[in-house]
């Protein structure tokens, strides 16, 4: 991780503040490193989750169903009834957590989201979201949403949108979800290049953008080009 003052003030926001974070970016801005870094740097019971299992692997660590046992049918209503009947087999890993990291939010519903909170309440019974466990979710928007099947009417009726930002958990006040965007891009350094990819991420390219990417295009290219 670069020692840039900006990096580190984000860490010290995540870990000295009592507020949860909402972390987004524009492209090639590390965020990966900055959550690899957060977890190898900070003295504290830290998991990163994530919704599938590719995402998982890349963050070194489980799926959101893997880490809490989550079968794939759990909504809100059974997630509170499934701790009760199966609390004796839970170990401790759940009252030891102090900062849960969920990767690739995009993809995260918003029932799920609700899901977390309500098992995380009752591991001591405690009436406090989340069970005191900062929260830090990451990912840009503009990536992959999450799947809700059209025969899902009653998903509809209870929330605004799929997105977990849409949760009740997301939306209740003593939240307070702050929202960190990692603007220093590592990745690329060709300016032109970064503008013409934000425009299209952003979906606003002109023909201007298009033009200049055409003029990387090999109109003589054949497969036998490519390097085995």
């Amino acid at each position: 991780m670069e020692s840039n003052s900006n990096n580190y003030e984000i860490i010290n926001q995540i870990i000295t503040s009592k507020n949860n974070f909402f972390i987004t970016w524009k492209a090639w801005t590390w965020k990966t490193t900055l959550i690899r870094y957060y977890m190898e740097k900070m003295n504290l019971n830290c998991v990163v989750v994530a919704p599938t299992w590719v995402a998982a692997i890349n963050v070194w660590w489980e799926t959101i169903h893997s880490f809490f046992k989550f079968p794939v049918w759990i909504i809100p209503q059974k997630a509170s009834e499934l701790w009760i009947k199966k609390h004796e087999k839970w170990d401790l890993k759940y009252e030891r957590l102090d900062t849960l990291i969920i990767d690739e939010i995009s993809m995260v519903r918003a029932d799920m989201l609700d899901c977390i909170n309500i098992f995380l309440r009752k591991i001591r019974w405690i009436d406090t979201s989340f069970w005191w466990v900062k929260i830090v979710l990451v990912w840009d928007l503009y990536q992959l949403p999450p799947i809700v099947e059209t025969k899902e009417t009653e998903f509809s009726k209870k929330y605004d949108s799929p997105y977990f930002f849409s949760s009740n958990v997301f939306l209740s006040k003593e939240n307070n979800f702050k929202t960190i965007i990692l603007e220093k891009i590592y990745r690329q350094t060709d300016d032109l290049f970064v503008n013409i990819l934000n425009n299209i991420r952003e979906w606003k390219y002109t023909n201007q953008d298009l033009d200049e990417l055409n003029k990387s295009i090999n109109n003589n290219f054949t497969d036998k080009q490519v390097i085995t």
